[in-house]
């Protein structure tokens, strides 16, 4: 991935492919939409409110060696596994701050 520039949560106007998960989303969805430049050109990456969540709530997988080593989220997929069930997973098996 290039230099980062920009990024902002929009209400897609048509369908687009989440980077991470690599599902397509339809109209309307509400993605992440990440501005970037690499060799000169500037393009948009677009990533689901899903994959925000785990990203935002499991740091691991936020640009750094764990996404470097599987490269998207949908490879950390179980068979049959949606990135809401992963979600759910990851949730379910985080450390309580009572443990």
């Amino acid at each position: 991935m290039g230099d980062f520039i920009s990024s902002k949560t929009v209400a897609t106007r048509k369908e687009h492919k989440c980077f991470t998960c690599c599902r397509n989303m339809p109209k309307g969805s509400t993605m992440l939409a990440s501005t970037n430049k690499e060799d000169g050109q500037i393009y948009t990456l677009y990533i689901c409110q899903t994959c925000v969540d785990v990203i935002h709530e499991f740091p691991h997988f936020e640009g750094s060696e764990w996404l470097y080593e599987h490269e998207t989220i949908r490879e950390a997929l179980a068979p049959g596994q949606t990135p809401e069930q992963l979600l759910e997973d990851l949730r379910n098996s985080k450390p309580s701050l009572n443990s």
